[in-house]
């Protein structure tokens, strides 16, 4: 879970911490209340308090102390930039015993697994945070637009536009005249309204700055056609800008999809830059591939064999150029059909979403699962916030898997594509997805990642064969000594290595709690 500026007010207990696994509290605050966070219970697996406020407050966290628990060792907890305004402690355990007494400031505290070291029963941690990343003195956040002060004349319906066509049926190629209007209401600041319906593409839809969007609904840009079938040469579905472009693009409650199998389709790609953070912003939108009755992939793809179904090549793609704020995005490829009395389906989808900006990037609350050779990949990227990233393997890779990853994609030094050089040719459990890839640059908060697998080889759709013992051999990835790389609060489940990093590797075995295992301080390449 992650909560974003909630308010606490008089409460007896603000937020009960009664089960799951791993929760960001990312600018709470806490006022008068009894108890600020109770995490007593030993219930959650791991939380983080970031850039949030106590005031007038019993103890901002009573806790269950597992530092000498064997086996799993929940209840670790991680406090960065709380400001405490009270004389009461600021933790304390389940027997009374403080421990963080009253102080005005925290700047990073941390009771858990530590890595490279051990279980820290409460340390001080220095995090050095990008600027470019931070209003005042935290994490840049922004609001959904409301366009309250719009006039209704200034919210223009895409399907009722004098002089152009727009169907949304499923079934009209709508591509000539979205662009038209899009670009006419950018010119004109006008709110482009898009109502729900399937909205077929067969060229990429360009956003230009100056853009606003509102769906109803999650309506459904889908992508269909020769243009996007070219694995060598992929083409965004939507595009937001040129490279070099600066201004604003709001994007809200839309949904982009693949009509068909498109081996060469980016669903999202992103190039623009705002003059101010978060000016280039996507909020509770999602980009899906399968799964849903407008795409024909929902019944074409049940062969065993993944290089059948290579649906889509890269779900997002924020360019070296881009600087955007995207808050609650879920990027899927479908392990199931929602809208089919049949649900089995196999899809490979190439990538999921790759970062390579450098000027400020936010993730809030994000998913991106299933996709073939990582769930996000920060290739060379400077100057990152992500908080909350939720994944899930492709179930039906593993032991006796029908393609070894990368197969049946090529892995592409032009987009930092993982190769799996480091995985024995057979090794199956090794040649599976990455949940989260770092591959160099600088600057990079990784906050609270949930990574899971479940299952392996062979999918037969009812979710009643999970793998035994683990599905895969390693969960995460670091490469290319990243400068400054600060990941906190990492969950992973059903793996042997949490982390490849080539320095101490470190394995669920060695870091028990939550789900399965939890490193609350990953500090291998912090400056």
């Amino acid at each position: 879970m992650n909560f974003k500026n909630i308010y606490f007010q008089a409460c007896k207990t603000g937020f009960h911490a009664i089960g799951g696994w791993t929760v960001l509290l990312q600018g709470a605050t806490f006022d008068s209340c009894g108890t600020g966070i109770d995490m007593t219970g030993n219930g959650l697996g791991s939380l983080v308090l970031l850039d949030s406020l106590s005031t007038n407050n019993g103890p901002v966290i009573r806790f269950y102390d597992s530092s000498r628990d064997h086996g799993n060792q929940n209840s670790q907890f991680l406090i960065q930039n709380l400001k405490h305004n009270g004389q009461n402690a600021i933790a304390v355990d389940t027997a009374g015993q403080v421990a963080l007494a009253a102080t005005s400031h925290i700047e990073t505290w941390v009771w858990g697994t530590v890595v490279p070291t051990k279980y820290e029963a409460g340390v001080e941690w220095r995090t050095e945070r990008s600027p470019q990343l931070l209003v005042g003195d935290k994490f840049f956040t922004k609001a959904q637009p409301t366009y309250q002060d719009y006039h209704s004349a200034d919210i223009v319906n895409v399907k009722t536009v004098p002089g152009y066509t727009v169907k949304g049926d499923g079934k009209t190629d709508d591509t000539k005249a979205l662009n038209a209007i899009l670009a006419e209401n950018a010119e004109s600041c006008k709110v482009t309204y898009i109502p729900f319906g399937i909205y077929r593409v067969s060229d990429t839809i360009f956003v230009p700055v100056g853009t606003r969007i509102v769906g109803e609904a999650w309506p459904v840009i889908s992508g269909y056609g020769d243009n996007f079938k070219d694995v060598s040469n992929p083409r965004a579905v939507v595009k937001l800008g040129n490279p070099g472009d600066v201004g604003l693009i709001e994007i809200q409650d839309m949904r982009f999809s693949v009509g068909e199998i498109l081996p060469g389709a980016k669903l999202i790609e992103i190039n623009a830059a705002g003059n101010e953070p978060g000016e280039v912003g996507l909020w509770n939108t999602m980009a899906t591939v399968g799964g849903t009755a407008e795409t024909s992939i929902s019944g074409a793809c049940t062969s065993q064999d993944p290089k059948n179904c290579m649906a889509a090549f890269m779900v997002m793609h924020l360019t070296e150029s881009s600087s955007a704020y995207i808050e609650n995005f879920w990027g899927w490829t479908a392990d199931h059909n929602l809208d089919s009395e049949s649900i089995l389906t196999i899809i490979s989808t190439g990538r999921g979403i790759l970062v390579e900006a450098t000027k400020g990037t936010w993730l809030t609350g994000t998913g991106s699962e299933h996709h073939w050779l990582y769930n996000y990949n920060f290739h060379n990227a400077k100057n990152v916030f992500a908080g909350l990233l939720q994944t899930e393997t492709p179930y039906m890779q593993g032991q006796g898997e029908y393609e070894a990853a990368p197969a049946p994609w090529a892995a592409e030094p032009k987009y930092g594509d993982p190769d799996f050089s480091w995985c024995a040719t057979e090794d199956q459990k090794c040649r599976t997805a990455l949940a989260t890839n770092v591959d160099g640059g600088s600057d990079v908060a990784l906050y609270n990642s949930a990574a899971w697998a479940f299952f392996d080889g062979y999918w037969n759709g009812l979710y009643n064969e999970p793998c035994s013992g683990n599905c895969q051999s390693n969960m995460m990835r670091v490469t290319n000594n990243p400068t400054n790389l600060v990941w906190y609060s990492i969950s992973t489940r059903m793996t042997d290595v949490m982390v490849l990093d080539n320095k101490t590797n470190p394995r669920e075995s060695n870091h028990k709690g939550g789900w399965e295992a939890i490193i609350q301080v990953y500090g291998q390449f912090t400056t």
